[in-house]
């Protein structure tokens, strides 16, 4: 990827502060992955030149009628320049290979993605997994439905 200043995961470089490696968690890891998607393929060199990626607007602060700022990304700063500066900065680092099977395999089995707490809280409604079945459990749950 071109964009990229550095290779290797943002949560295994120590030479990366800690409050970048939770923004990056808290912001939304599944936003990273789809603003990378496009990168990932090929099509584009950066997030920005992607035609529907948010990232102008989020990083470039470009106007836009189809993006509204969400909770985590007004938390990256008091004013839109910070956030739009702390926002490229979440963009120097690769999403590790963990994380991007983590969110594959959550978006592709419809399961939650998140932290335990907010794991724990949707478990908590009825008819609502936050993880794939164990394979035993799978096979026990086909059987009986």
């Amino acid at each position: 990827m071109t964009i990229l200043a550095r290779t290797g995961g943002i949560n295994q470089d120590p030479r990366v502060p800690r409050t970048l490696r939770l923004a990056r968690l808290v912001v939304c890891p599944l936003g990273f992955y789809i603003e990378l998607n496009p990168v990932r393929a090929s099509m584009v060199p950066h997030p920005r030149d992607y035609p529907w990626s948010s990232y102008r607007a989020n990083g470039d602060l470009r106007p836009s009628a189809l993006v509204t700022p969400h909770d985590g990304y007004i938390a990256l700063g008091e004013t839109p320049e910070q956030r739009a500066a702390a926002y490229r900065r979440l963009f120097q680092f690769e999403l590790d290979e963990e994380d991007l099977k983590e969110i594959r395999s959550a978006a592709n089995g419809g399961f939650a993605l998140g932290n335990q707490r907010f794991k724990d809280e949707i478990s908590a409604m009825p008819g609502r997994r936050v993880e794939r079945l164990r394979p035993r459990l799978r096979q026990r749950a086909s059987q009986l439905g």
